[in-house]
């Protein structure tokens, strides 16, 4: 007997706040179950309506969400668990996975502990799943309800972006999901006209960034600010208290509030990729004494903030001749590549689907004219630190001012700075394929 299709569903009877309930869950997961999608899980009782067990997605080879939501009421109700979940309807933010893994699949659990309602947000484009788990289900007798693409984007645009948007790009664009961030000051400069420009933005925006390298799992800087920044990319203030002015109800905040209760479920990066640096083509205009002891200190940093990586353009033989001769002296890992994309590609087969990037004027306006920012965070400074500089492109402009809005913030007390934070349309076309 051929099974039914799916029912999609733009609002019926799914309750939307469960879901948004359930999004939450799946934030506090990110940064802890990289490189597998941050989940989130609830289940409730059929007929009162009440949550009865929740869980996101722990770490790597540990339980996914619906596991951790089934085992909550099991715990809950050790006597009869089996008739609480055999009454009851699963709400979880990604299509249960289908395949044995670390793990065995979740649409199996789901099986055997006979849950007959399930409430799925998006369909897994994997391509081990990819409506395997959502087929399994229907066709063992399972009441199976998938929401449409265009209504899950326009009422969870910003949880789709932070919690699966690092899964999404990395399946769809084979690249890891590119969060560009950068600040300018009150008249729009991102550098001033010579030289470096310090901070332009205040200590608890520098927090958060700094919060955000930690989230993101690894941080790449672009060749101008190495040049006149000589950036470190380490996280050391992302557990201080910062002063943030939300909009009410804003998935960014439970994301950042979800960020301290759960340190603890941090996983270390020590060991692992965390800093990534553009490197400036080697001519006349800098100091390669200079140029090398920065580099050394990249190697020196202290290990919890991870090891650095450093990538550049080979086209130029000085370039290549001194960045190998500097590399191999101090045992350094590098890469020469042809150009950005092609670097980015090798990324998620290194469980990097995540990547903060960090630019000045030029890099935000190549990623920006080239389409490449998935998600933008621009913090502008209440003032302005120089009175002359350099700010991104016209076009570069032009392409933010098309992204979507999602939120806006005051970061700091005194002289706070603005924080927007934007989506890009073709993530969007990518989540709703």
């Amino acid at each position: 007997m051929k099974p039914k299709p799916v029912e999609f569903t733009k609002n019926s009877d799914i309750d939307i706040s469960i879901f948004r309930r359930a999004f939450v869950l799946a934030g506090s997961s990110i940064g802890v179950s990289s490189p597998n999608p941050s989940v989130g899980a609830i289940i409730i009782d059929r007929k009162s309506g009440e949550i009865i067990g929740e869980g996101a997605t722990r770490e790597p080879g540990r339980e996914h969400a619906e596991i951790v939501a089934i085992d909550s009421v099991k715990k809950r109700f050790p006597d009869d668990f089996a008739d609480q979940l055999a009454d009851s309807v699963l709400y979880v933010t990604l299509e249960p996975c289908a395949h044995f893994g670390r793990t065995p699949p979740c649409s199996l659990a789901i099986l055997q502990n006979n849950i007959p309602e399930i409430n799925i947000a998006l369909k897994d484009p994997s391509e081990k799943v990819n409506g395997r788990s959502i087929d399994a289900l229907i066709n063992a007798g399972r009441k199976v309800k998938v929401l449409e693409k265009g209504f899950l984007m326009e009422h969870f645009a910003e949880e789709v972006a932070f919690t699966l948007g690092p899964f999404l790009c990395a399946e769809s664009m084979q690249r890891p999901m590119i969060l560009l961030k950068w600040a300018q000051t009150a008249s729009g400069f991102v550098a001033p006209a010579l030289g470096s420009s310090g901070h332009i933005s205040n200590g608890d925006s520098r927090a958060l960034v700094h919060r955000m390298r930690r989230l993101s799992g690894a941080t790449l800087t672009f060749p101008g600010s190495v040049r006149f920044d000589w950036p470190e990319l380490n996280f050391r203030d992302h557990l201080r208290d910062i002063r943030i002015r939300w909009a009410a109800g804003s998935f960014f905040q439970s994301l950042q509030d979800g960020y301290l209760r759960n340190q603890r479920f941090f996983p270390s990066v020590q060991g692992q990729t965390t800093r990534l640096f553009l490197l400036p083509r080697a001519d006349s205009s800098w100091d390669r004494d200079s140029m090398e002891n920065w580099i050394l200190r990249q190697k020196n940093m202290p290990e919890e903030y991870g090891r650095p990586l450093f990538i550049y353009r080979g086209e130029d033989p000085s370039t290549d001749n001194y960045y190998k001769e500097v590399m191999s002296r101090h045992s350094l890992d590098y890469i020469r590549t042809e150009s950005l994309e092609e670097f980015l590609r090798t990324l998620p087969q290194a469980g990097i689907t995540s990547l903060l990037m960090e630019a000045g004027p030029r890099g935000v306006s190549y990623l920006m004219k080239n389409n490449m920012a998935d998600m933008a965070m621009v913090f502008t400074s209440g003032g302005d630190p120089f009175s002359q500089g350099v700010a991104i492109s016209p076009s570069a402009a032009k392409s933010l001012g098309a992204m979507i809005p999602l939120s806006g913030y005051s970061v700091g007390e005194i002289n706070p700075d603005t924080l927007h934070v934007y989506l890009s349309r073709s993530f969007l076309q990518v989540a709703d394929s």
